[in-house]
């Protein structure tokens, strides 16, 4: 359990460096605690060996981020996760749990660095509660082989494959009650639909009208 109160300054870390190595043992579960403060939250390094539910919500100042790896330290989580933050930062991780929950509530704009790879059978949630924009994958492409729904609640963009070609093997749905959600937004930003199982569906579940910039289809199944 994590916690900072709300006149804390200081950050958490676990795992410091591109040279950490955590593990989650199969006992070991991330629960919610307090954070109030202006606490960034970093996990670098950190392997979970087995499936129980991840959760950490941070309540903090407009700003405050959870770092989930980097670019020279992957996180492997096997169990179901939920994150939610003023700001979160996914970087180079692979998700194996059954369903993954993201959720960002700040004023603060976020620039995901990407790299992420979510395992078939998932259903990963991205959403953005917030002011601030939040794109997804601007350096390194993702890799959704489960389905993905990225919702946007405020006038903060929540804003997929933002600059890379990244490949999505199940079924999309975009939920938006009056805001636009944009895909590719950034010149080099590519939806590459890669599904081999099974028609794939793109679909929306409210009001909004979701773009998609730039659109391959290389779906092998339907």
């Amino acid at each position: 359990q994590l916690n900072s109160s709300a006149s804390s300054t200081g950050d958490i870390y676990i795992g410091k460096s591109q040279y950490s190595s955590v593990t989650i043992a199969n006992t070991g579960q991330l629960i919610d605690g307090t954070i109030a403060g202006a606490t960034n939250v970093y996990f670098y390094g950190v392997t979970q060996n087995g499936n129980l539910i991840q959760s950490l919500t941070n309540t903090a100042a407009s700003g405050s981020t959870i770092y989930l790896g980097s670019s020279t330290a992957s996180n492997t989580w096997n169990g179901s996760v939920t994150f939610t933050a003023p700001n979160i930062n996914l970087a180079n991780s692979t998700y194996n749990g059954t369903t993954n929950v993201f959720t960002a509530n700040g004023s603060s704009s976020q620039a995901c660095t990407g790299g992420n790879t979510f395992a078939a059978g998932t259903v990963t949630t991205f959403s953005n509660n917030g002011t601030g924009y939040w794109r997804l994958a601007n350096t390194t492409a993702d890799v959704y082989n489960g389905d993905v729904i990225f919702s946007q609640t405020n006038s903060g963009a929540i804003v997929p494959n933002y600059a890379t070609n990244c490949s999505y093997a199940g079924n999309i749905t975009f939920n938006s009650p009056s805001y636009t959600i944009t895909a590719g937004a950034g010149a080099t930003g590519i939806m590459t639909l890669t599904g081999s199982s099974g028609t794939q569906t793109v679909s929306l579940t409210s009001g909004g009208i979701p773009i998609i910039t730039n659109l391959a289809i290389s779906n092998t199944g339907g």
